[in-house]
């Protein structure tokens, strides 16, 4: 027997089925496993701090449950009461702990559960302690504190330093403008005095040729002072100082006799009007040998020749 069903009723036994995917679908998708029994247990906190329905239920990492439901009790100063579906074979004491943890970096939060010994078992609907922990940002803002407090000093000490130092610039502007204005005259004597400079080098150039023909010339003369000292070292030595400390008191006594302004040294050293004779003198013998160079016939007259007019 053929039983026809109307529309109405395709419809509808449609629209149930599409219903009840959908609805396990979204749980499924939600993290809520259908098929697993679990049991309710609550938790009363002040704050969530980011806590929505579906985070995660841990216990060393692993998923044990989710978060099913939150609600807010304002007849008790605004607690947030907060389901846990949990899988039953977890055995909670009165002593176990629901953390409140922060999920890393990204943030968002979770339900880590801290199962320790107590005096008896939880049953389903029971009460769990609750617990919040530090999140990784408020731990590092209480690190950061000291930082910023020190920044905040270090920039008012800067600005203080700035204050006392802000009139420097006129200072450094002026030794800049006393620097340029040296160097300016620096040049300038530099280029007038720069053929004079360059005189000078050509005077040290000459002079420098000088001292190498003077050392050529010395050479031999070094070698010689060599041979003789070979021949000293030969002699007999005693003798030869015996002679040299005569020499020396001799010497010694001449030069006590000429700063006394005795003998004719001292008198030329010490004596203004000798010295002046003496080169008057010199200058005077200069030009008889030069006049001799010149006209030798009017000297050599007396010897048998004729002297011109």
């Amino acid at each position: 027997m053929n039983v026809k069903f109307s529309k109405e009723i395709k419809v509808g036994s449609l629209a149930l089925v599409s219903f009840v995917l959908l609805y396990f679908g979204f749980n499924y998708l939600k993290g809520t496993d259908m098929f697993s029994p679990t049991r309710k247990y609550f938790v009363l906190y002040k704050g969530l701090d980011g806590l929505t329905v579906s985070n995660m239920v841990q216990l060393n990492g692993f998923k044990v449950g989710q978060v099913s439901k939150i609600d807010i009790l304002q007849n008790r100063a605004n607690l947030m009461l907060v389901t846990l579906d949990i899988e039953d074979y977890l055995e909670l004491s009165d002593s176990t702990f629901a953390i409140l943890s922060d999920n890393g970096l990204l943030g968002g939060k979770y339900i880590n559960l801290n199962i320790k010994k107590g005096n008896k078992i939880l049953q389903n609907n029971d009460t769990l302690r609750p617990k919040i922990q530090e999140g990784m940002m408020a731990t590092f803002a209480d690190k950061a504190s000291p930082i910023v407090g020190s920044a905040e000093m270090t920039l008012t000490t800067l600005n203080l330093l700035m204050k006392e130092y802000q009139g420097m610039g006129a200072n450094i502007k002026s030794l800049i403008n006393n620097s340029d204005q040296m160097m300016a005259n620096t040049n300038q004597l530099i280029v007038s005095n720069q053929s004079k400079m360059g005189q000078m080098m050509d005077n040290v150039n000459k002079l420098s040729a000088s001292l190498v023909e003077t050392e050529k010339e010395i050479k031999p003369l070094l070698k010689k002072m060599n041979t003789f000292a070979d021949s000293l070292n030969n002699a007999k030595l005693a003798a030869t100082v015996n002679s040299a400390n005569q020499s020396m008191k001799e010497l010694n006594k001449m030069l006590v006799a000429i700063n006394s302004g005795k003998g004719s040294m001292g008198k030329i050293i010490y004596n203004d009007s000798l010295y002046q004779n003496l080169n008057k003198t010199i200058l005077t013998l200069d030009k008889v040998l030069k006049d001799f160079q010149e006209n030798p016939n009017h000297y050599l007259a007396p010897l048998g020749k004729k002297k011109k007019n």
